[in-house]
């Protein structure tokens, strides 16, 4: 549940304005309850601050049942801190608890605290293969969290299925009706509401204006068969959804072929419906129909963040969008603003700030083209670009970072050096890994976005952040090898020769690897070897190869962040991060801390004397401590101490490094670091 609702870079499933926290593990050790949670308009810690909404989702299960009985205990003041929050303030606090334990019995305490409706127990008919579980909880958790945002937590989601009017006749499992009533069936088994015009139009209603109404709320749900694009209504229902910019899915089941599709039908998501032997895949339909759940959710959470945006815009040239612009809508947008605006726009600009991926390039440059014809300059633009194109582009109200974002090109020239690795403190932080690269996707996207380049020294394994940054560079940068990739030693001989080239095929125009020597020189990696791999077996060198790595790779970026690491069990002389930061602070180089996810990073923050970094009591990877450990903490307390130390010199106040130290949010700490950059390069 936590994979799905995590999503992906930049444009995931919500954006990545939901952040999604795993706790079970005790803070404080075994025994103890996890670390608090921060509600709205209750005691928290400075980090992390609370959001605008906390959800929870109490996992109900045997172990947590038994520790609760002790009403003295840290499990039963937990659930009884969450209870407390959500009856104190049930406006932004949502409980959803969900049922684990392995038998009934009389009510337990922790049942009394979690009066809640439990979530992941949908209705299934006799007879009826059930939906899977994992599948039904998603589902839910996202309804009653889209509900809660949208200020409607007692009503039900309505989704309106539109489709062809053709009845269902006994021969034929594969027709439009057949298809209609299983859609209608799936439905039924959830918690939502369907709109159905054959069920939901009563005798005597004005069947135009019904359809208008219920066609422009809640979401959409299109059933295309062969016919759907020849239907008047059919068109006129889709078309007044988009103009609404509600949530759109349509679940794709052209059995023969379509005669002439329509334009209204692209820049949907779609979901294939298959036949089975008896009739139309009811897994495809629940697919679909959870989709779009999925995308509601991120409607509600949009429609919440677009209210905070509209401070930093001016609305008479710039319009705001669930989806991103295409012609028909962009054609209506035009429409409306030639029409309405009270004087033309100084700069003949026009723009839609929308929530999702950004628009491709061809598509762009066609809606210029269709702009054009209205005299106007048009940009689309997502929140991640909009940070990026700088404050030229925002009212001076708001006094937040955004207004000292990059502009276009203001890293140009600028390598940002990156180190990252995982951290020992996740759990009892309630964090995860995955959450790292949604940091380096964001800040890759800001860096290549404003002009700038980026610098690794990481392996090329299939699951490695290297193989995930050059994903992202595919996704964001020009093809200009905006990205370089440092190789060890001792990492370069592990591979072979081919694999290697395979490598270098892969990062095509994005990306560049350097194989360097013991002494951290560029070499030919083949050179003095054969075709298969020749791991360096003594450890003096590999460590030896890793500090050359880190030297040439300080030698050849403008700033470095670091993020994670380890506190033992590390490969080279001292921990791989406490080495670079050594190194960077040594030439010179503003360093970013990002040390909310603990490990290395935090370590290292504190030893710089920068406040906010999490406390985690008694750090489990380093017990007893590594002594290189120690001595690198020593070297690093020596530069702060230094007479000649100023600090980080990263272009951020102290506030601001206090707020990066103790950030775990990818957007916020990318933001961060931008503002501090764009600041170095505007003074230079």
């Amino acid at each position: 549940m936590s994979t799905h609702f995590r999503g992906g870079v930049g444009t995931g499933l919500i954006s990545n304005s939901v952040e999604i926290y795993v706790r079970s593990a005790g803070f404080r050790g075994p025994g103890d309850a996890p670390l608090a949670i921060p509600f709205p308009g209750g005691p928290h810690s400075r980090r992390p601050q609370p959001g605008h909404f906390t959800v929870v989702v109490p996992v109900l299960g045997d172990e947590w049942i038994v520790a609760a009985e002790d009403k003295s205990g840290p499990w039963h003041a937990y659930a009884r801190a969450i209870t407390d929050a959500w009856v104190r303030d049930p406006r932004h606090v949502g409980v959803f608890p969900v049922w684990e334990a392995a038998s009934g019995g009389r009510p337990s305490a922790l049942e009394t605290l979690f009066p809640q409706q439990r979530i992941g127990s949908p209705r299934t008919p006799t007879g009826v293969t059930p939906e899977p579980r994992g599948q039904a909880l998603c589902r839910e958790l996202a309804q009653g969290m889209a509900q809660l945002v949208a200020a409607d937590p007692g009503g039900r989601l309505q989704v309106f299925v539109s489709h062809t009017r053709q009845a269902r006749t006994p021969d034929d499992p594969f027709g439009p009706g057949a298809l209609a009533d299983l859609v209608m069936s799936v439905i039924g088994r959830t918690r939502l509401h369907a709109f159905l015009d054959a069920v939901s139009l009563q005798p005597g209603e004005d069947f135009a204006r019904r359809l208008y109404e219920n066609a422009g709320r809640g979401a959409f749900l299109a059933v295309v068969t062969d016919l759907y694009s020849t239907r008047h209504w059919c068109l006129e229902e889709l078309w007044t959804a988009k103009r609404e910019g509600i949530p759109i899915v349509m679940l794709d089941a052209l059995t023969h072929t379509e005669e002439r599709a329509s334009s209204l039908t692209g820049n949907v998501r779609r979901v294939r419906v298959r036949p089975t032997e008896d009739g139309w895949s009811e897994q495809d339909v629940f697919r679909g129909v959870n989709l779009l759940v999925d995308d509601y959710l991120s409607y509600a959470l949009w429609q919440h963040q677009s209210t905070s945006l509209r401070r930093y815009v001016d609305e008479s040239t710039t319009r705001m969008s669930f989806h991103p612009p295409e012609a028909e809508t962009l054609t209506a947008e035009l429409k409306r603003h030639v029409q309405t605006a009270a004087a033309p726009s100084p700069h003949g600009r026009f723009s839609v700030l929308h929530a999702g991926a950004p628009v491709r390039p061809t598509e762009a440059a066609r809606l210029r083209d269709v702009a054009s014809l209205s005299g106007l300059t048009f940009e689309s633009m997502t929140p991640q670009q909009f940070v990026a194109l700088g404050g030229d582009r925002m009212r001076e109200n708001g006094g937040t970072y955004m207004s000292d974002a990059l502009p276009t090109d203001a890293l140009k020239g600028m390598r940002i050096g990156i180190s990252v690795a995982t951290s020992a403190d996740l759990d009892r932080l309630g964090l995860a890994e995955t959450q790292f690269r949604t940091v380096l996707g964001e800040l890759a996207q800001l860096v290549v976005t404003a002009g700038g380049k980026l610098a690794y020294g990481g392996n090329l394994r299939p699951d490695g952040y290297t193989i995930f940054l050059i994903e992202q560079m595919r996704t964001y940068a020009p093809s200009s090898r905006p990205l370089l990739n440092c190789l060890a030693w001792s990492e370069h001989r592990k591979l072979a020769l081919s694999e290697l080239e395979q490598h270098r095929e892969q990062f095509g125009r994005y990306g560049e690897i350097v194989c360097l020597s013991v002494d951290g020189e560029p070499v030919d990696p083949a050179v003095g070897r054969g075709e298969a791999p020749e791991p360096e077996p003594d450890p003096e060198v590999r460590h030896r190869a890793l500090t050359g790595m880190r030297r040439y790779l300080m030698g050849r970026v403008d700033a470095h962040l670091l993020l994670g690491g380890k506190r033992g069990g590390f490969r080279g002389a001292l921990p791989g991060l406490v080495e670079e930061a050594l190194l960077a602070l040594e030439a010179g180089l503003p360093v970013y801390l990002a040390a909310g996810y603990g490990g290395v990073t935090a370590e290292i923050a504190r030893t710089l004397g920068i406040d906010g970094v999490p406390e985690v009591p008694g750090p489990s990877d380093a017990t007893p401590p590594d002594p290189r450990f120690l001595d690198g903490l020593r070297r690093l307390r020596a530069v702060a101490d230094a007479s000649t130390w100023t600090g980080l010199r990263n272009g951020l106040t102290d506030e601001e490094n206090r707020q990066l130290a103790g950030s775990h949010y990818p957007q916020e700490i990318a933001a961060l670091a931008s503002r501090g950059l764009g600041r170095l390069r505007r003074s230079t």
